[in-house]
């Protein structure tokens, strides 16, 4: 009844354009960019999620219809748990083909004039079935297996990009939110799957312009009480079961740096009002909803090795200390081409403890080369405008 709810709040309504936006709910990384996008354009929009990202799409205002699931299992270590998603997988199989039927249900419902589909094969399916032009937003087209490097590992997964582009391809346009060659961050996922390589369009980083207005900066220095030199702000992103291991690891780390080192933590929990924990060089927010004024303060960032947060920082021209999800390929990936790129350190989460990542922001903050880098890749990122070109695209479509 409350799918049906949702549908009928649209009735008597008319935009030019109405969009059905349909997101991968791991973590929040793919609802946050595409919230970024349906507020920069003038639409009826409805999404379909579930996990963290519906979470973080009905705390931006949208409406949400809730998707089956379509997941890894993770453990308490902060680690993607490899046995168990082995195991999973009929389910996952079981879940895919449930979500195809629902997608169909809610586009056919909805009726829009475009399909977004940020890293969801079942929306670009049903959209094909339904005749309606879809658009995928991705930065993986190529599954990075959690193994170490081999000719197994590499066949593998070359063999089943190459599969799944088939079905990619259904998409009337694949739109790469990520900065061309040789800039790429997503290199080792999106750029070499044959079928479909000349396809990408490359749009730059899908995430709004930064807005920190006169006397945010103040107001995050007062609320947090910094009055250190220099500030380290620590993200906690990702599926929420791997969060409280990083966030047990920056409490400890915290420990062990300078007392002119102020570490402000953002446990990632959304819609969170628990008052900001204050303890001695510390600072652990619950959520941060002044993330770009916190950004701006901060001389260094901690976080995982998601794409989108990742993309903050270099707009934003921030280095980084990269502790990416143990066995969580596309962040490994990710973390990796970032420090080829000398915008930041990646930490082995897998050999990771609290001492060697406190070492590593000290040595960062004082690494004025990661400084200089993250401020000339900034410089070339923004050159792009995602949004405009987004629009663009959709005109297109639309018209």
């Amino acid at each position: 009844m409350k799918k049906k709810n949702l549908m009928e709040k649209f009735e008597g309504r008319s935009l030019n354009a109405k969009l059905y936006f349909s997101i991968y709910g791991s973590g929040m990384g793919h609802a946050a960019r595409t919230a970024a996008l349906a507020k920069s354009l003038d639409s009826i929009s409805l999404f379909s999620s579930w996990g963290e990202g519906k979470e973080y799409l009905e705390k931006e205002g949208f409406n949400v219809i809730e998707s089956p699931s379509v997941d890894v299992e993770w453990s308490e270590q902060g680690r993607m748990a490899i046995k168990k998603s082995i195991t999973k997988l009929p389910k996952n199989l079981s879940s895919f083909a449930h979500q195809i039927i629902c997608e169909l249900s809610f586009i056919s419902k909805f009726k829009p004039d475009v399909v977004i589909s940020d890293s969801r094969l079942s929306s670009i399916i049903a959209s094909y079935i339904l005749d309606i032009p879809s658009v995928l937003i991705t930065n993986q087209l190529r599954i990075a297996l959690p193994l170490e490097n081999s000719f197994v590992q590499s066949f593998l997964e070359r063999v089943t990009a190459e599969k799944l582009g088939v079905f990619w391809s259904l998409a009337k346009e694949i739109v790469a939110p990520d900065l061309p060659p040789p800039y790429t961050i997503s290199e080792k996922t999106l750029l070499y799957v044959s079928s479909i390589k000349r396809r990408i369009r490359f749009i730059g980083f899908l995430i709004s312009a930064p807005k920190v207005r006169r006397g945010d900066i103040e107001k995050v220095r007062s609320i947090l009480e910094i009055n250190s030199p220099k500030v380290v702000y620590a993200q906690v992103s990702g599926p929420r079961p791997t969060k409280r291991w990083m966030v047990d690891l920056l409490i400890l780390a915290s420990k062990e740096l300078p007392k002119d080192v102020t570490l402000i933590v953002s446990m990632g929990e959304p819609g969170s009002t628990k008052d900001v924990i204050k303890s001695g060089n510390l600072r652990l927010l619950y959520w941060n909803d002044m993330l770009d004024a916190t950004l701006s303060v901060a001389d260094l960032v901690v976080t995982r090795g998601g794409h989108s947060s990742i993309a903050k920082c270099i707009s934003m021209g921030k280095p980084m200390v990269l502790l990416p999800i143990a066995y969580h390929g596309e962040q490994i990936h990710n973390s990796k081409k970032a420090e080829k790129l000398g915008v930041a350190r990646m930490i082995n989460p897998v050999s990771a403890d609290y001492r060697t990542l406190a070492e590593c922001i000290i040595e960062s903050l004082s690494n004025d080369s990661l400084k200089e880098k993250a401020l000339k890749i900034s410089e070339i990122s923004s050159k792009f405008n995602a949004l405009s070109s987004f629009k663009e695209i959709l005109r297109t479509l639309i018209s």
